[in-house]
């Protein structure tokens, strides 16, 4: 799993919690400067201080580091979207176009 996802993850389920960096790493047995790296994903941290922190959390540590399952459902929303989204550019393309050919006039 890309190390940015997982780290916005792990703030996700911080906050969710309540919380702040300093109080969490205390709990975990880090140190507050290298928890907030490791939020920032500036620092690289073992397998068990990855552990410490999805424990720490209660959560396993496929949790933290597994994406979740993309369904038939998000994969047909997604695609609605972008069809939705077609007039929007289409119309946005033509009034820069309109205002592309009026600034050349001038």
């Amino acid at each position: 799993m890309e190390y940015a996802i997982w780290v916005r993850k792990l703030r996700a389920y911080r906050e969710r919690k309540g919380l702040l960096q300093r109080d969490f790493a205390a709990m975990v047995g880090v140190g507050r400067v290298q928890y907030t790296q490791i939020e920032k994903g500036s620092s690289i941290i073992n397998f068990t201080q990855l552990h410490n922190l999805a424990k720490g959390l209660n959560l396993k540590l496929e949790t933290l580091v597994t994406l979740p399952s993309v369904t038939q459902e998000m994969v047909d929303d997604s695609v609605t979207r972008q069809k939705e989204d077609i007039p929007r550019v289409e119309k946005i393309r033509k009034t820069l176009q309109t205002n592309s050919v009026k600034q050349n006039k001038c």
